[in-house]
């Protein structure tokens, strides 16, 4: 956050020399972005696309800025955009599932997650992401599954422990949960959702027996 901070006045700078470079306008809406201040960053990502339609960058960025706020339809149609211009962008892919998503669509979110993940396989978000949207579906397998493998990828990630155990839970394998459970309780000591399943998991498994 220091070096976007430092990195404002010097985009603004640029733009007063050359208001019509695309580049600049993107480069402040990212330094926006990331000092967490969406709603200024979006005009300077329109401007951007405005300026050069066919920046595929921006229009990511753009909807990403969207997303922040919570404009999931806006987001979407920005991102498409981008999809259109860049299809190999993995990135942008897992960012229109989580519009998607957002919006209630897991099938939808699902789609957009899977063709990330035929992008880049080792993209660990999109296995989450995908792991919950396979969760809302009922498609409990499938969720292990992507689970499953964010957590390879991620391994330290104690959320994604916690999803995984869950997923694991609901297929009736309360002891692999109960694995999981402990072991995102022992990377995040005051996750309380962890614990909460946790004790479910033990609750299930003495029933069980």
């Amino acid at each position: 956050r220091g070096r976007a901070a430092e990195a404002v006045p010097y985009f603004m700078d640029a733009i007063r020399l050359n208001p019509r470079e695309p580049k600049a306008h993107n480069s402040l809406g990212n330094a926006l972005l990331e000092l967490d201040r969406p709603a200024d960053a979006m005009p300077r990502f329109a401007e951007a696309v405005r300026l050069q339609p066919g920046y595929a960058r921006a229009w990511y960025n753009y909807g990403t800025a969207l997303l922040r706020q919570g404009d999931a339809a806006g987001a979407i149609a920005r991102l498409e955009t981008a999809v259109r211009l860049e299809p190999d962008s993995a990135e942008t892919r897992l960012a229109l599932g989580n519009a998607q998503f957002q919006l209630n669509r897991p099938a939808n979110a699902l789609r957009h997650y899977e063709a990330a993940l035929r992008l880049d396989p080792a993209l660990a978000n999109a296995h989450y992401n995908g792991g919950s949207a396979c969760l809302e579906l009922g498609r409990i397998d499938e969720a292990i599954r992507h689970f499953a493998a964010a957590v390879r990828w991620k391994p330290t990630d104690a959320e994604i422990r916690n999803f995984h155990g869950a997923a694991l839970l609901r297929a009736g394998r309360p002891t692999d949960a109960i694995a999981e459970f402990e072991h995102a309780l022992r990377l995040r000591p005051d996750y309380g959702d962890a614990r909460d399943n946790l004790a479910l998991a033990r609750r299930e498994l003495g029933r069980a027996k």
